[in-house]
């Protein structure tokens, strides 16, 4: 923090802490177990300048990592940190903690909604950076979990985009109605991007005088507007994870079809949501009396997409086995992935596992010829993925093994 705060000195760069590192400077608290990251904000236009000063200072001691798409860590965040000092902690699947000591970096832009694009622009940024950052992992659980990071929004940002909209609409009572959804994102985004960096006062912490944006008012009218301060102690929850998914009752292809019907862009919409998700989990700090941050997500269904987007990391881990020939790993993590599917049943996703138990169940058993095996294991799967339209697929596939 001390060599990103220089080098932002030097280059004149404004900045500010937020988030939960923001709070802790502002109350004087110390890091838990000193396991914590800071996590700042700065203009997006100085971030690759800022990060290639600090490696080239780092040298082969500092990496830097752009994080993938998913609701918990941001499309275009950045982590500097020292290299192979981070560890991921996935034990409880709607969180995550960092261990060892980084820096993530989020870009806030103040070209508005209109050129809402440049957002995806700075994922190039990573090809002229190291890949990532080494992990040590103490286990495989820890490995396994860290795909779920991964992830990329050509891999999730169709499918998680198609159910929210559908969600949305479905509410509302027509797909047109929709896209009237894109207009408060947009003026979401607008507003908060109007926070003004610069406004900042210096608070000691951790032994550094960090900026923090002048109050947390800067933050919540920014949002809420001039109705801020009614609108940040009304207590809401997030909508219910199985009723809203369940609504998402159309075919996968159908829903693409319709949506590109009416003339909406995919590219543009995840886009769209990725930058709204930021705001709302990150940038938006919550009232001192209030510490629940998914009160800002309540819109936006809940956790939904957390656990599909970890579904799907667990999938790409067996897909990465399975192409480094590596079956017998593949097999033992395809029994905790039907474990995976009770859960996420039980949350209203079965739809989205039966496609992929499909495949990934007969590349790994039709490969080596362990039929038997296969047959087996797929039985385990809950009753209740076969009943559902989409997985027939599964249905026929289980059928056919059990013949055999």
């Amino acid at each position: 923090m001390r060599e990103f705060d220089s080098e932002c000195a030097q280059q004149h760069v404004p900045y500010a802490l937020f988030g939960q590192t923001d709070m802790l400077a502002r109350n004087h608290k110390e890091f838990r177990n000193s396991t914590y990251e800071f996590h700042v904000m700065m203009p997006a236009n100085k971030v690759h300048s800022v990060l290639d000063a600090l490696l080239k200072q780092g040298g082969d001691q500092r990496e830097v990592e752009s994080l993938a798409t998913n609701p918990l860590l941001r499309w275009n965040t950045y982590r500097y940190v020292h290299a192979g000092t981070t560890l991921v902690n996935r034990d409880d699947f709607l969180h995550f903690k960092c261990r060892g000591v980084a820096l993530e970096i989020h870009p806030v832009y103040s070209k508005g909604p209109s050129k809402i694009r440049a957002a995806l622009s700075l994922g190039n940024h990573a090809a002229h950076l190291k890949p990532s950052v080494s992990f040590k992992f103490k286990n495989e659980k820890q490995e396994t979990a860290y795909g779920y990071y991964r992830k990329t929004v050509q891999y999730l940002g169709e499918q998680r985009v198609a159910n929210y909209l559908e969600g949305f609409c479905k509410k509302s009572g027509s797909l047109k109605a929709g896209r009237g959804c894109l207009e408060t994102l947009d003026g979401a985004i607008k507003t908060v991007e109007k926070l003004d960096l610069t406004n900042t006062k210096k608070v000691s912490f951790e032994g550094l005088d960090l900026p923090v944006l002048v109050s947390y008012e800067s933050y919540l009218k920014a949002y809420f507007g001039s109705k801020w301060k009614e609108e940040s102690k009304k207590k809401q929850r997030p909508a219910n994870t199985s009723a809203v998914i369940s609504s998402a009752t159309r075919p996968y292809k159908e829903s693409i079809e319709a949506f590109k019907g009416i003339g909406v862009d995919f590219d543009d919409l995840d886009a769209r949501y990725v930058k709204y998700e930021d705001l709302l989990r990150d940038v938006l700090p919550v009232s001192k009396k209030n510490t629940d941050h998914d009160y800002h997500i309540a819109t936006l269904c809940g956790h939904r997409i957390d656990t599909y987007a970890e579904l799907r990391g667990k999938e790409d881990e067996l897909h990465r086995l399975i192409a480094a020939g590596n079956f017998t790993q593949a097999k033992a993590i395809m029994h905790s992935y039907l474990e995976y599917t009770d859960k996420y049943l039980k949350m209203g996703l079965g739809f989205f596992v039966s496609q992929e138990l499909h495949d990934i169940a007969a590349a790994i058993w039709e490969h080596d010829g362990d039929k038997e095996k296969g047959a087996k294991v797929l039985s385990c799967v809950p009753p209740a993925l076969k009943t559902r339209n989409l997985d027939e697929t599964v249905g026929a596939f289980l059928a056919e093994r059990s013949e055999k």
